[in-house]
């Protein structure tokens, strides 16, 4: 258990332009998103698998995992629009809804939702 570790990334935007003042908001740390130096242990696990097929050929695939980290860390500043990449699993993953911060004197954590689409 706790044999993963996950950096998180924080959005960026990709420069536009067209659109100087905005632009797309990016997780691709190619195109401007910041990943951070700290290294989180936790343990990842499967939650979801969804394939979608067009004419019996593969068109995408959706997949989630549930992330905890070790009892006493906090994810501190980790947002729904934030991306973390996880040892092991390829891509960055987007955070889906809320990160929850149980807090508890011994087993206190933080505990989200992450998701890779392909295709």
């Amino acid at each position: 258990m706790w044999a993963s570790t996950l950096r998180v990334v924080k959005a960026g935007r990709e420069p536009d332009p067209y659109k100087p003042r905005g632009g797309m908001i990016t997780l691709d740390p190619a195109r401007g998103a910041q990943v951070m130096p700290e290294r989180y242990r936790c343990e990842v696990q499967p939650v979801e698998l969804v394939e979608d097929d067009g004419g019996g050929i593969r068109v995408h695939t959706r997949t989630s995992w549930r992330v905890i980290t070790m009892p006493g860390c906090f994810i501190e500043g980790l947002r729904a629009s934030d991306g973390v990449l996880v040892d092991g699993i390829d891509g960055v993953l987007e955070v889906v809804g809320e990160v929850g911060q149980w807090q508890h004197p011994t087993h206190g954590h933080s505990e989200f939702t992450v998701r890779r689409w392909q295709g």
